[in-house]
């Protein structure tokens, strides 16, 4: 079942790649699609997740999540300090190898596969890790970037404000408070959200495609 998912996906991908190559869909386009997976999809996605809910976890099990999230990013800045002294990187780089030691692409490619894997109710449950995720990118993340660089890194607060973040939020909302939607809304947000796998995967076969070696 997994392997056969996975087949689908990598399929896909080359299916974007293929598009390139023949010139239905270029860079720019891929980049729009981009947007709208990031900005449109994949919140309709996390939000649908919620809303088709069959049966509820326990609040417990959200809130260790959370914590694991959390817990998660307080230790791994340590462990890409160390990998820096290992790999023995310049101090003007510490920063920067920190930032990929700590913040993977969990958002964009992520939700497609849980989705694609273990079905929509993992996607809720992504969301939680992904809400925390980009709150350390953008704080965190942010100041590491700046180590050893010339300009500011000042923290812009407004950088939070994602859709992504926003609908994680009211999902964890909906999802306490056992609020259930009305048809109309989740057949919506079911079929926006449908389309953050074939598109995400599209879009890295486009970027693959583009890419020149």
């Amino acid at each position: 079942m997994i392997i056969g998912q996975m087949v689908v996906l990598f399929a896909l991908m080359g299916l974007g790649f293929l598009l390139y190559r023949v010139n239905i869909l270029d860079l720019n386009t891929n980049s729009k699609l981009t947007s709208l997976v990031l900005s449109v999809t994949t919140p309709c996605m996390v939000l649908n997740s919620v809303l088709c809910t069959e049966k509820y976890s326990d609040s417990k099990t959200i809130f260790t999540i959370l914590g694991i999230a959390v817990i998660t990013y307080f230790i791994t800045p340590f462990i890409g300090l160390f990998i820096n002294k290992l790999l023995h990187v310049p101090s003007n780089q510490t920063g920067l190898y920190v930032f990929m030691t700590v913040f993977s692409n969990i958002g964009f490619i992520g939700y497609p596969i849980m989705k694609a894997i273990f079905g929509n109710d993992s996607v809720f449950h992504a969301s939680l890790f992904g809400m925390v995720f980009n709150i350390m990118l953008f704080t965190l993340g942010v100041y590491l970037i700046g180590i050893g660089q010339q300009g500011s890194n000042k923290l812009n607060l407004k950088n939070l404000i994602t859709p992504g973040v926003i609908c994680s939020f009211l999902a964890l909302i909906l999802y306490l408070l056992h609020i259930r939607a009305p048809k109309i809304i989740t057949d919506f947000t079911g079929m926006v959200g449908d389309m953050t796998t074939p598109l995400a995967m599209i879009i890295i076969g486009v970027t693959l495609g583009g890419d020149e070696y």
